[in-house]
C-alpha cells in the first residue's frame, strides 16, 4: 500500500462524506512481543537509573507532536557506544505525543513519566524516534520505590508489581502490591475468579490457584547485579535487533504462506455513509478499569468507542493476510456485531478520517504517510487512533493498523509455535490490534485512559505476544468478551452466545506461563496433576454443567478418541464472562501404552451430552510440553523378570535414562539412553545370550550386570555390553551361575530415539556330566543329582518308554569284582525317570545292555527305575539317567551297588583270622549288620565285611584301619554268641573316626580274655563309603582287673571298682567303655587271682 500525503487523504474523505475537522487527540497502541530477561538486557542500547526532569513539547510541520523528556543520570548501568554519545550527566529521551495549542497526540504503550520520579529504563537511544523507545513497551520501565534511608530502593512495575526472582531467563513478578508492612509487601488477592471445578467420576482432586498474602521483593541493587551479570554473556544470542538483521522477510504482500485451516468467514461490507462526530459514550466506564456491568467483570480497562459500524479499509484481497484480517474482524463480531469492511483503495494515510489496515509499511512509508514513527525491534504491530476527547468525554474517529515488515510472518500455528518469533504469529497479533481499534486498553502518554502494561491478572488477547504458549489467536478470552459488550451494548444488541474455552497457559502474576504437570514421567494408572488449567466462559449468560475432561494424545490434535484420564471435573454453573485457574488430579488411563504424549483437555457443557459450543476453535487444547508414560520396567528398581527360552515384546517409548554412563560398547559412546531393565536369575550354570535382533525398529544398546543389590549397577557389576551385533541391534553373551540374579539393560544409541522390539533370552546350560564324553566316574553308593539343567542330547536307542532319555546325565562305573551291578532311582519319587546301562569297552556309542522306565520294586513306582546287569571284575559301564519326557527333571537319587562280591560279605561267612594285618576290599560288599545306637553318628556300618578272631592273650585288643584305608571306615567288635548278625547284647566296642587318624579312618581297643572268640565287622560310615585298606588286629598281654597294681586281682580291686561305681572314673573303668558299670565288676571277678 502506498502512503498518502495529508492533502490527498483529505480529498479521499471528502469524496465519501462530511470531512470532520476539529481539535483531536491522536495516540497509538502497540503489540509487543514478550521479552525475557536476557532479551531485555541485550536488546537495550542503554540501561539507566535516572530521575525524570523537565519536558519540552513541540509540533513539526506535518502536525506530529513530539515530547522530549530530560533525565538526570543516577547510575549508568549499561550503554553501547552509540548510546554513550547521547548520555552525559543527563540525557534526552524523545517520545511521540503531547499537547500543543489545545491539540493532543499520544502513543499508547509509551510509559508516562512524572517529573521528579526515579525510574530504571531499558531503552533505545541512538537518535531515531521510535513508536516507543522503551523496550517492549511498559516491559522496559521500572518505577523505583525509594523507601528512605533504612530500607533499600525497589524496582516496581507500573502496574504495582515487584520483582521476586529471575529464574529460567524470566523476570518473576509478584502479585499486585497493596501496601507495605515494613520491608514486607502485602499483596492484593485474586479478585473475581470462579472457584476450581469439582472432581467427579474417578477424578481425584482439584485446587483453585492462589497467590501468597505477602512476600519480600528484590531490591534495586540486586536487580542491577543480575543485569551486570547477564551483560557478561554473549549479546548476539539475545539481542533482537541483531536477530532481525539476519531475517530476510518475504514481500509481505505476496509471501507464500500456509492458509489457515479455518473456513473463510467474510465480514459484511460497509455501506457508504457520512461519519458524524460522536458524543460522549453512553456506557461511562471508569478509565481506571472498574466495572459497571452485571454480566461479569474484568480488571482490564476500556476507554473510548466508535460510532457503529466500525468500517475498515482492507489490504488488497489477493494479499495472503487479507483473509486473516477478515477472520479476526469476523471473530470479534461473534460477540458484538460492530465491524464492516471496505475494499482496498491501495493507499493509507494519517488523520484522513478512515479506519485502515495499512499492511507492512517501512519506516520511510510511515514517514511519507505523515506518521513520523520508526519501528522498534520488539514491536510487532501498532494501532493509531484519532479522537476528539478521551474516555468519558470523547469519541474515536480513526484507527489505523500496521505490522512490522522486519519480521517474517505466518498464519500457521505449527510454524510459529516455539519458533522464537521467526516467523512471527500473525493471527494473535491481529486479534490484539483489532481490540485496540474498538477502544480496548487505550490511553495517552500523559496518563489519561488505560495503561497498556501487558501484565494483567487474567487472560486476555491484550497481553504481549508469546511464541511458546499454545495460543492460535482463533478466539478471544472471557475478559475480552466483557470489554466488547460493555463498550457497545448501548449501540447494538448483545449476541446470545454459548462459548467456552480452555487454555494450557495462565497469567502468572502478569506473565503468561505454560500450564504443567506435576511430573514429566508417569506409569499407566498413576495420578497426574494438571497444574494451572485456565477455563473461561465467553458466553452471554451463565452456562450449566460445564465439564473438562483430560486426555493424553500422540499428537497435538486433542479429540475424544484419545486415551482419557479417569473421570472429569465440572461446574454446576459457570457465570458469563467468568474464569477459573486451578490444579486437577486424575489418574492416567490404566491401559495406555508406554510412549510420549501431549496432555490436553476438552471443555463441554450440558453434562453427559458432551455438548460443544458453536465456536469449537477454543474447546480443546494441548500442553506446550509432552509427558512420558514410562514402561513398567523403566527404572532399574522395577526390572521385569525374564526367563531363558522366551522372547519378550518391549518398548522404551517414554523411558528415562537412570543407568550410569559407564558403558564401552563399540560405537555407543558411554551410555544407553531411555533404558529399560530386565531381571534374570538362571536355574543352571551356563552361558546366557540376550539379543534385540528380531522385530526391533531402532538402534539399541544392551548391557549385562551382576546384581549385587545396587540399583542402577556400577561399573564393577558390568559383565558385558554391545552396541551393534545384528545390524544396529545388539546381542550379548555371558557366563552365569545358578541362583545368581543378573540385570539386563536395554536402551537407545541416541537420546532422541526410542521404539519397540523383541528381547530374546536363551541359555546353554553347563552340567558337568551332561554328555557321555564327560561322564563322571562313580563307585558303589547313593547320591542326589539335579537334572534340571541337563540337555536332551543322548542317543535315541532306548527300548523302554520313548526312544530317548530326556535331560540325561552320565556316569562311568568299573566293577571291582564279578557279580551283578545294580542301579536304581528308588530314593526320590518326584521325577519320572529312565535308566540305561551301556558297555563302555569302546567308549561312548557302545551297546546298550539294559534299560528301565518303571520298576515295581521301588516304593515310588511307577516314577522310579531299576536296572541289574551281570558284570565281570574290571568291566567298565556307562550309566545314563534322565526323565521320561522333556518336562521330567529335577532332583533324582541314584544308587549304585555290586552284589555277590567278597566271600566274607555276610556275617554267616565270616573269615577266621589271627592277629596281624589283613587286606580288605568292601567295594563289592553289601550291608547286613544291624545298627547300634551306642555307636557314633547314625549307628550303622555300611558295606560291611566280617572276620572271626579268638583272643590269644588276656589283655587289650586293638583293631585299627588308622591311616591304612582309602575311605571313611567304621569298626565294630562283638562277642561271638552264635547269633548272626549279632545285636546290641553282643556289642563289645565300636569306632567311626579314630583319634589322630586321617581320612576318617578308625581305631578301637577292648579288654579280652584268652580263648574268647569275637566277630570283627569292617565297613563304611555311610552307604557310599566303600573301598580298600588294611585292618590291623593285635592283643597285648595285661593283668586285667589289678586296680592297685599288686600283681593279684582280688578283694581290694573289687572294692576299688565298687567305690567309683556309676561314675566315669577311669581307675574303675576296666573295660574302657567310659563308665564304671556291672561289666567292670564281672571282668574283675573273671580275672580273680594272681596275674599270669
Amino acid at each position: 500500500l502506498q502512503p498518502l500525503e495529508k492533502e490527498t487523504a483529505m480529498t479521499k474523505s471528502l469524496l465519501n462524506g462530511l470531512l470532520v475537522v476539529f481539535a483531536c487527540t491522536a495516540w497509538a497502541e502497540a503489540a509487543h512481543r514478550y521479552l525475557n530477561f536476557p532479551e531485555l538486557v541485550h536488546t537495550s542500547q542503554a540501561i539507566v537509573d535516572a530521575r525524570v526532569g523537565e519536558s519540552v513539547t513541540w509540533q513539526d510541520e506535518h502536525g506530529v507532536i513530539h515530547t522530549e523528556i530530560a533525565f538526570e543520570v543516577i547510575d549508568l548501568v549499561h550503554a553501547d557506544p552509540i548510546a554513550r554519545s547521547f548520555i552525559g550527566n543527563d540525557f534526552i529521551l524523545p517520545l511521540p505525543g503531547g499537547t500543543v495549542d489545545g491539540i493532543s497526540m499520544g502513543v499508547g504503550g509509551t510509559p508516562s513519566f512524572q517529573e521528579g520520579e526515579r525510574v530504571l529504563l531499558f531503552t533505545m537511544l541512538d537518535g531515531d524516534r521510535y513508536w516507543n523507545p522503551v523496550l517492549g513497551g511498559d516491559q522496559g520501565v521500572f518505577r523505583i520505590r525509594e523507601q528512605g534511608p533504612s530500607s533499600p530502593p525497589l524496582a516496581m512495575r507500573t502496574s504495582g508489581r515487584g520483582i521476586t526472582a529471575i529464574t529460567a531467563n524470566r523476570i518473576q513478578q509478584s502479585p499486585y502490591v497493596d501496601h507495605f508492612e515494613g520491608s514486607v509487601a502485602v499483596f492484593q488477592p485474586l479478585h473475581d475468579m470462579s472457584p476450581a471445578a469439582i472432581p467427579a467420576d474417578g477424578a481425584i482432586a482439584s485446587t483453585a490457584r492462589t497467590i501468597p498474602e505477602r512476600g519480600t521483593l528484590m531490591t534495586l541493587a540486586t536487580f542491577k547485579d543480575h543485569i551486570r551479570e547477564e551483560l557478561q554473556n554473549n549479546p548476539d544470542d539475545w539481542d533482537i535487533t541483531v536477530q532481525l538483521a539476519q531475517v530476510e522477510p518475504a514481500n509481505p504482500a505476496t509471501q507464500a504462506d500456509t492458509p489457515s485451516d479455518e473456513p473463510e468467514r467474510h465480514v459484511p461490507p460497509a455501506p457508504p455513509h457520512t461519519r458524524p462526530v460522536k458524543g460522549p459514550p453512553s456506557w461511562a466506564v471508569n478509565p481506571t478499569g472498574s466495572q459497571g456491568a452485571d454480566r461479569g467483570s474484568s480488571p482490564i480497562c476500556i476507554c473510548g468507542s466508535h460510532d457503529l459500524t466500525i468500517d475498515l479499509e482492507m489490504v488488497p484481497e489477493d494479499w495472503w493476510n487479507w483473509n486473516e484480517d477478515n477472520w479476526a474482524l469476523w471473530c470479534w463480531n461473534q460477540w458484538m456485531d460492530i465491524y464492516r469492511t471496505y475494499e482496498s483503495w491501495g493507499t493509507f494515510g494519517a488523520d484522513n478520517g478512515w479506519n485502515e489496515f495499512g499492511g507492512f509499511p517501512s519506516n520511510s512509508d510511515l514517514s511519507d504517510g505523515g506518521y513520523s514513527y520508526t519501528w522498534g525491534a520488539t514491536t510487532l504491530g501498532v494501532t493509531i487512533w484519532w479522537a476528539g476527547s478521551l474516555c468519558d468525554s470523547g469519541s474515536l474517529n480513526e484507527s489505523d493498523v500496521f505490522f512490522n515488515p522486519s519480521y517474517n510472518w505466518t498464519d500457521n500455528f505449527d510454524n510459529w509455535f516455539q519458533a522464537d518469533f521467526d516467523p512471527a504469529p500473525y493471527q494473535p497479533t491481529t486479534i490484539h490490534e483489532i481490540g485496540h481499534v474498538f477502544g480496548y486498553i487505550i490511553g495517552t502518554s500523559g496518563g489519561t485512559g488505560c495503561a497498556e502494561t501487558y501484565d494483567y491478572n487474567r487472560l486476555t488477547v491484550m497481553h504481549s505476544l508469546y511464541a511458546d504458549i499454545v495460543e492460535t489467536g482463533r478466539g478471544i478470552q472471557s475478559g475480552d468478551a466483557w470489554a466488547i459488550r460493555n463498550s457497545y451494548d448501548d449501540q447494538t444488541s448483545i449476541i446470545s452466545l454459548v462459548d467456552l474455552g480452555c487454555e494450557s497457559y495462565y497469567s502468572n502474576n502478569g506473565s503468561l506461563t505454560n500450564s504443567t504437570t506435576d511430573k514429566s514421567r508417569y506409569h499407566a494408572g498413576e495420578s497426574i496433576t494438571f497444574e494451572n488449567i485456565a477455563v473461561e466462559n465467553m458466553s452471554s449468560s451463565a452456562t450449566s454443567d460445564v465439564r473438562v475432561r483430560f486426555y493424553l494424545s500422540t499428537n497435538q490434535n486433542i479429540t475424544t478418541s484419545d486415551p482419557k484420564c479417569d473421570g472429569y471435573v465440572y461446574w454446576n454453573s459457570l457465570g458469563a464472562e467468568n474464569w477459573s485457574v486451578g490444579d486437577y488430579t486424575l489418574a492416567a488411563p490404566s491401559s495406555i501404552e508406554p510412549g510420549t504424549y501431549w496432555p490436553g483437555m476438552i471443555v463441554t457443557y450440558d453434562g453427559d451430552n458432551w455438548t460443544s459450543d458453536g465456536h469449537g476453535f477454543n474447546n480443546a487444547t494441548f500442553f506446550a510440553s509432552q509427558i512420558d508414560i514410562r514402561p513398567d520396567n523403566d527404572l532399574c528398581s522395577n526390572a521385569e523378570v525374564v526367563t531363558s527360552g522366551n522372547s519378550y515384546s518391549f518398548t522404551n517409548n517414554g523411558g528415562s535414562t537412570d543407568g550410569y554412563p559407564h558403558l564401552d560398547c563399540g560405537n555407543s559412546g558411554n551410555t544407553a539412553y531411555n533404558d529399560i531393565w530386565f531381571e534374570y536369575t538362571p536355574t543352571c550354570d551356563g552361558t546366557v545370550t540376550v539379543d534385540s535382533c528380531d522385530d526391533t525398529d531402532f538402534d539399541t544398546i544392551l548391557a549385562f550386570y551382576e546384581d549385587d543389590g545396587v540399583c542402577p549397577p556400577n561399573d564393577s557389576e558390568e559383565l558385558a555390553c554391545n552396541d551393534d551385533s545384528c545390524s544396529v541391534q545388539s546381542s550379548i553373551s555371558a557366563d552365569v551361575q545358578a541362583g545368581q540374579t543378573y540385570l539386563i539393560r536395554l536402551g537407545s544409541f541416541s537420546e532422541s530415539t526410542t521404539g519397540t522390539g523383541t528381547l530374546t533370552i536363551s541359555q546353554t546350560d553347563s552340567v558337568e556330566n551332561d554328555t557321555c564324553e564327560n561322564a563322571i566316574s562313580r563307585g558303589n553308593g547313593t547320591w542326589n543329582v539335579d537334572t534340571t539343567c541337563a540337555q536332551s542330547d543322548g542317543p535315541t536307542d532306548i527300548t523302554c518308554g520313548h526312544d530317548t532319555i530326556f535331560k540325561d546325565v552320565w556316569y562311568e562305573y568299573t566293577a571291582a569284582c564279578t557279580g551283578t551291578f545294580h542301579v536304581n532311582t528308588c530314593g526320590v519319587g518326584g521325577v519320572d525317570t529312565v535308566i540305561a546301562v551301556y558297555d563302555n569297552t569302546s567308549g561312548c556309542g557302545g551297546t546298550m545292555l539294559d534299560c528301565n522306565d518303571q520298576s515295581p520294586t521301588c516304593s515310588s513306582y511307577p516314577n522310579t527305575s531299576t536296572v541289574n546287569v551281570p558284570v565281570s571284575q574290571g568291566q567298565s559301564l556307562l550309566v545314563r539317567v534322565g526323565g521320561w519326557t522333556e518336562n521330567n527333571f529335577g532332583s533324582v537319587q541314584v544308587t549304585f551297588h555290586l552284589y555277590e562280591g567278597a566271600a566274607n560279605d555276610d556275617c554267616s561267612d565270616a573269615e577266621t583270622i589271627a592277629s596281624g594285618s589283613h587286606d580288605f576290599d568292601t567295594r563289592c560288599a553289601d550291608t547286613d549288620g544291624v545298627l547300634h545306637s551306642d555307636c557314633q553318628w547314625d549307628g550303622q556300618t555300611y558295606n560291611d565285611l566280617w572276620y572271626r578272631w579268638t583272643a590269644p592273650c588276656t589283655g587289650e585288643l586293638t583293631v585299627s584301619t588308622c591311616d591304612i584305608a582309602d575311605y571313611d571306615t567304621d569298626l565294630v567288635v562283638y562277642h561271638d554268641s552264635g547269633s548272626c548278625p549279632p545285636d546290641d547284647s553282643d556289642l563289645l566296642a565300636c569306632n567311626d573316626d579314630g583319634p589322630g587318624c586321617g581320612g576318617y579312618t578308625s581305631h578301637l581297643t577292648a579288654t579280652v580274655f584268652e580263648g574268647q572268640t569275637f566277630l570283627i565287622r569292617v565297613g563304611g560310615y555311610n552307604s557310599s563309603d566303600e573301598g580298600t585298606g588294611t585292618v590291623l588286629i593285635d592283643c597285648e598281654e595285661q593283668c586285667v582287673g589289678d586296680i592297685n597294681g599288686d600283681g593279684t586281682t582280688g578283694v581290694d580291686d573289687l572294692l576299688a571298682v565298687i567305690a567309683v561305681y556309676g561314675t566315669t572314673d577311669p581307675s574303675g573303668d576296666v573295660d574302657g567303655n567310659g563308665v564304671v558299670d556291672v561289666a567292670d565288676l564281672l571282668l574283675v571277678i573273671d580275672a580273680w587271682g594272681p596275674c599270669v
